[in-house]
């Protein structure tokens, strides 16, 4: 039987899903493993890091870490590293994107609850693991 192709928006979900799931089943087969949420990570990057080193057995070296923080990994766009860029300029551009992209998210998430009514559940899991 042919089956009809996916819209942008199906299909990116069904990629996201299927990173997730895989994602998911790696964090449970390591029971110690912690994951990293890049919305903490991005609006406290110090404090994720000093997490981090703690989780580690690391002393978390304070001007390291601001060091860091401070340079350019966390004050310019990685993709156009001249261009100044932190998390403000971040989130904005989240949240025009999620307004643009409004009906395709829709669509897509319209898609993830008839395909995975388990997706929530496995979200869960992984905050569970969350390293802060």
């Amino acid at each position: 039987a042919l089956v009809a192709p996916l819209s942008d928006a199906d299909a990116g979900a069904a990629l996201w899903l299927g990173q997730m799931r895989r994602f998911a089943a790696a964090a449970a087969a390591m029971p110690n493993a912690r994951v990293l949420d890049a919305e903490q990570f991005y609006g406290n990057p110090a404090g994720t890091l000093q997490a981090a080193a703690s989780l580690l057995g690391m002393p978390a070296n304070a001007p390291a870490i601001d060091t860091v923080v401070s340079g350019p990994l966390f004050t310019t766009y990685s993709k156009r590293p001249g261009l100044a860029f932190d998390n403000a300029a971040r989130l904005e551009r989240r949240d025009q994107l999620a307004q643009t992209l409004a009906g395709e998210l829709a669509e897509a998430q319209d898609w993830l609850a008839g395909q995975a009514p388990d997706a929530a559940a496995m979200l869960g899991a992984l905050a569970k693991a969350a390293l802060v």
